[in-house]
């Protein structure tokens, strides 16, 4: 129970600092997914099943507040949350390379889904042509922030007693 309530608190602290603080930070008017970053780092380290429930929490969070439509971001963090931790059996999970090619294939698994659903829900679906720089900001941000949350997890798994 320690455990989860543990993990819900730091997705739930990531969430609220990338809604208040991070809002504010824009180099070239994106800001890092810090959401992203710490759903996939956590979803490494520890299962499947944990991953898509945190995954679910954080995206159904992000619908609440921020989507237009319902769902999308619910299904794309609930997914990239069970792919992290489906995988992470299969690779060396605590070494930061892992981490930095996760990060980075997840941020472009997450837009290149976005725009897919969008583009058939027909939302908006023509900015796909014009974000691919966006897109590129935010992958090399969620990389640079990507070490002090894997520094910073690490020792929280570690007063936890998660691994």
């Amino acid at each position: 129970m320690k455990k989860i309530l543990g993990l819900i608190s730091l997705v739930l602290i990531s969430f609220i600092l990338q809604s208040t603080v991070l809002h504010f930070v824009r180099f070239f008017g994106v800001t890092v997914n810090l959401v992203l970053v710490v759903l996939i780092v956590v979803s490494l380290q520890t299962d499947e099943i944990t991953g898509a429930g945190l995954g679910f929490f954080v995206g159904l969070l992000s619908d609440v507040f921020y989507a237009q439509f319902w769902g999308v971001n619910t299904l794309l963090f609930f997914s990239i949350g069970y792919l992290a931790g489906k995988i992470s059996d299969d690779v060396y999970k605590f070494d930061y390379f892992t981490n930095l090619y996760f990060v980075l294939f997840g941020t472009l698994f997450y837009h290149l889904l976005f725009y897919f659903i969008h583009y058939f829900l027909k939302i908006g679906s023509e900015a796909i042509l014009i974000t691919g720089i966006p897109i590129l900001t935010e992958i090399a941000l969620n990389l640079i922030i990507l070490y002090p949350i894997f520094r910073l997890e690490k020792s929280i798994f570690r007063k936890l007693k998660i691994n």
